[in-house]
């Protein structure tokens, strides 16, 4: 059936076909322009994600993170400013301990009273005393008993380092035996390697359960402070049994200084003992 009247077949046919392009023409556009529209309507939508659900989420463990570190930072700067007030502490005591003893050490005309003096000097302050016991063994117008007792002294000093600021505490958990008289081979042991300041402690296990039980056989040190004087006596443990493996453990900072602390294996680990 002809749409137009009055036009031929052919003409009619060729003016359905641009009525057709026409529309195609107009769909085509139509999709052009709500493509964006729903781009757009995605773009909203992930934004809304975002704005509602998303950031409100996040924004509680970024500030549980942030506050976390800054208690970190904090704490780590609360135990420098403590530790400098120790060496702060410690230089004046030392200059006070010259003051009292340089006058009986520097007297070349009584070995006795300056082999005494000497002595005191190093069981009190070892720093301090091994300068003076180099200072001693250098010079000639000592007798050779004082130079001798300074260079022995010295011997200490070299193997020993900062060890001889340090007290050690040898903790074992209360009724093992074989923890008990290992600690006392240690004690015995580091004796004869003439370091003496050692205490053995027996623990219940609520003790341990505070503090964390130890895996084997552990010295805990504060990395910051410690960790020379933990080689030491890592070192010294080696010598008193040779077969001992000791862990070393960075513990937390601590309140106490100058303090290393042995642990011995517990329950479990007995299977492991020397």
């Amino acid at each position: 059936m002809a749409i137009f009247s009055g036009f031929s077949e052919g003409k009619e046919l060729k003016m359905r076909k641009e009525i057709e392009k026409v529309d195609e023409s107009a769909k085509l556009e139509k999709i052009s322009k709500e493509k964006p529209l729903n781009k757009r309507r995605k773009v909203r939508s992930l934004s809304w994600w975002l704005e509602k659900i998303l950031i409100p989420a996040l924004v509680p463990i970024v500030l549980g993170f942030m506050t976390y570190y800054v208690q970190q930072v904090s704490n780590k700067l609360s135990s420098s400013q403590h530790h400098a007030l120790i060496q702060q502490s410690n230089a004046n005591k030392q200059l006070k301990y010259i003051e009292l003893f340089y006058k009986d050490i520097s007297n070349t005309s009584d070995p006795r009273r300056q082999k005494v003096a000497l002595s005191l000097l190093y069981v009190i302050e070892p720093e301090v005393g091994i300068l003076f016991a180099r200072a001693v063994q250098l010079n000639r117008e000592n007798s050779k008993e004082v130079r001798m007792a300074a260079e022995e002294i010295g011997k200490d000093i070299e193997q020993l380092g900062p060890l001889l600021n340090y007290k050690v505490y040898i903790y074992y958990q209360k009724g093992q035996t074989n923890m008990q008289n290992y600690a006392e081979k240690l004690k015995n042991g580091l004796a004869k390697s003439r370091y003496r300041n050692v205490q053995i402690l027996e623990k219940d296990k609520d003790f341990y359960a505070r503090v964390k039980p130890p895996k084997g056989y552990e010295i805990r040190f504060d990395e910051q402070n410690e960790s020379e004087a933990a080689f030491y006596l890592n070192n010294l443990l080696k010598q008193v049994d040779p077969k001992a493996e000791f862990n070393m453990v960075r513990a937390i900072v601590g309140l106490t200084p100058y303090l290393l602390t042995v642990f011995l294996p517990i329950n479990d680990d007995l299977e492991k003992s020397p």
